[in-house]
């Protein structure tokens, strides 16, 4: 548990402190070399960690077959960018970002050589060193970043330092995971198998995500697109960086209850709750607070991000929510295809509305209505998933009314008290405990009320008693 919120808090001051050191134009230079290498990745890849965890084969040529597939993918991505740097840095009208890419390139050509001892703690369940892992490769990539960017001042800073955490966090994988791989192909039909379906979903998963920065980045010029960058990647980092990691646990579970329909359903069900019931107060929270947190904490070069991190923060939750469901639960119990068409069929729906509302730069309108369309859409994919798996719908209502009506008495809450205080990090701070505290409370006496049933209520209360009584006999 350490490690996650660990891992939370450093990404989390990483933004906050480059935010304060370069400019929203540094960042919008940066989010186009994301955009421009995400696409290239994302019909490149091959699925190959996700294989070696779900696969019941564990024989060394197998995960060999698996990382020589990860450095291949690697290897495309580098080339695909090299060669297209001066066609993508004319779309942007940004000269500079041609050189950008071939750094980028060469980030992702050797982020290609990681270990698949990762990969093979995951699947043993060993989720302490994964996140001692996660932790060790976000603190690789923050200090060469936070060091040139103090020295430079300059969008370099944030292209350089990824390449140089992507050299330590190799380098480090094999330290943490030791283990003599070797190039092989033996097993490349069920890794070629699995690609054609894996590369239709992390197309469809990377233009979800990354539609909103895809249509304000063809738009909008880089001051504006460096502020909603900024916004969209704290809004994800709030949201994202809590169902992730809960996402990672529940992958090897699920695998494991395959072809068991009604342990299929309970673990489903709970994975929904779980990721609702601690996602969603951060991410209400952040709406309502959003103007005061860009105030104070990112400062007035940021003051347009405000408004947007309002809506990006439910908008993040909703899809976050449906990628966890689509990208992880489901293609761990065998459902790739059913996780594929849901995934497509969100994007046809969103995506012409966030393109007619966006095509002109009016990001505020674009943001408002592809929020209510994807906040409209999330219970209908869920209905859909859960004929698919003979789960009724009560089921699902069961589960999720306890946290959406914490979270809506939580935002009044936190709304009245923040019209009654004054500016200031002490009063952001008040508000934040403040809301977690009502919504604490909401839960608790939501599911007390309805006669404590079994769920994510009961498993945390349970796991604080235990921590109290442990903390109080070692007292």
């Amino acid at each position: 548990m350490v490690s996650r919120w660990l891992i939370r808090v450093i990404g989390l001051v990483n933004t906050i402190i480059l935010a304060r050191l370069l400019s929203p134009e540094d960042f919008g230079i940066a989010a186009m070399a994301a955009l421009s290498i995400g696409m290239i990745e994302t019909f490149s890849e091959v699925g190959a960690v996700n294989l070696v965890i779900r696969s019941k084969d564990t024989s060394a040529k197998f995960i060999d077959t698996g990382w020589t597939f990860q450095i291949l993918q690697g290897a495309i991505v580098a080339v695909a960018v090299v060669s297209l740097a001066p066609f993508l840095s004319a779309y942007f009208s940004e000269p500079r970002l041609e050189m950008v890419l071939l750094f980028a390139g060469l980030t992702a050509f050797v982020a290609g050589f990681q270990s698949m001892g990762v990969a093979l703690a995951r699947k043993r369940l060993d989720y302490g060193a994964d996140l001692r892992f996660m932790v060790f490769k976000r603190v690789a990539t923050l200090i060469p970043t936070l060091i040139l960017a103090v020295v430079l001042r300059s969008y370099w800073a944030l292209i350089v330092g990824p390449l140089i955490g992507a050299i330590g966090s190799t380098i480090l994988s094999f330290y943490m995971f030791p283990r003599r791989h070797r190039l092989a192909i033996k097993h490349a039909v069920p890794f070629l198998s699995f690609a054609r379906a894996a590369i239709p979903m992390s197309v469809a998963y990377y233009l979800n995500s990354r539609l909103p920065t895809l249509v304000v980045g063809a738009a909008a010029d880089t001051h504006k697109l460096g502020v909603f960058n900024v916004a969209y990647e704290l809004s994800d980092m709030a949201t994202n960086e809590v169902l992730k990691p809960i996402g990672r646990v529940l992958i090897p579970n699920f695998a494991k209850v395959v072809g068991q329909a009604e342990k299929v359903t309970e673990a489903f069900l709970f994975g929904v709750q779980l990721m609702l019931m601690i996602a969603l107060p951060i991410s209400f929270g952040l709406s309502i607070l959003a103007d005061r947190f860009v105030l104070e904490v990112l400062g007035n070069q940021w003051v347009e991000a405000g408004s947007m991190i309002s809506w990006l923060a439910i908008y993040v939750l909703a899809t976050g929510v449906v990628q966890e469901l689509t990208n992880n639960i489901l293609i761990a119990v065998g459902k790739e295809g059913l996780a594929a068409r849901l995934i497509w069929a969100r994007l046809a729906f969103i995506a012409p509305i966030m393109i007619f509302f966006g095509h002109d730069g009016d990001i505020a309108n674009m943001l408002m209505f592809s929020t209510c369309a994807v906040v409209g859409m999330l219970p209908v994919m869920l209905a859909i998933a859960g004929r698919l798996l003979d789960i009724p719908a009560k089921a699902f209502v069961a589960v999720l009314w306890r946290p959406v009506i914490a979270g809506g008495l939580m935002v009044l809450g936190v709304g009245a008290l923040q019209a009654e205080m004054a500016e200031g990090v002490l009063s952001l701070l008040s508000l934040v405990v403040a809301g977690a505290l009502i919504y604490g409370f909401s839960v608790v006496v939501l599911w007390l009320l309805v006669g404590r049933p079994a769920g994510v209520e009961q498993d945390m209360l349970r796991a604080v008693w235990t921590r109290v009584a442990r903390a109080g006999a070692a007292w």
